[in-house]
């Protein structure tokens, strides 16, 4: 049915937010699964959008496209 398979594509995304957490702590996506909280729109604001980030959204898309694949990308003090 359309609504189980609703509820598995959002178990699977939760758990795929979960680990890209370890590697983009500041964005805080284990606590917050990609949506806005202040603390992730903060360090979007910081940071700017990462390489997974939907910058198509109108909230990332008028952040300037801080990373690249040869850049890390800082740690923010408080954020990880």
């Amino acid at each position: 049915s359309i609504a189980a398979a609703s509820v598995l594509a959002k178990e699977h995304r939760d758990s795929a937010m979960r680990r890209l957490d370890a590697s983009f702590p500041w964005y805080e996506f284990g606590a917050n699964k990609g949506y806005p909280s202040p603390t992730h729109r903060s360090a979007l604001q910081m940071v700017g959008p990462s390489a997974i980030h939907r910058v198509s959204w109108g909230w990332v898309a008028d952040l300037p496209w801080a990373w690249s694949p040869t850049t890390p990308q800082p740690a923010l003090p408080g954020l990880g």
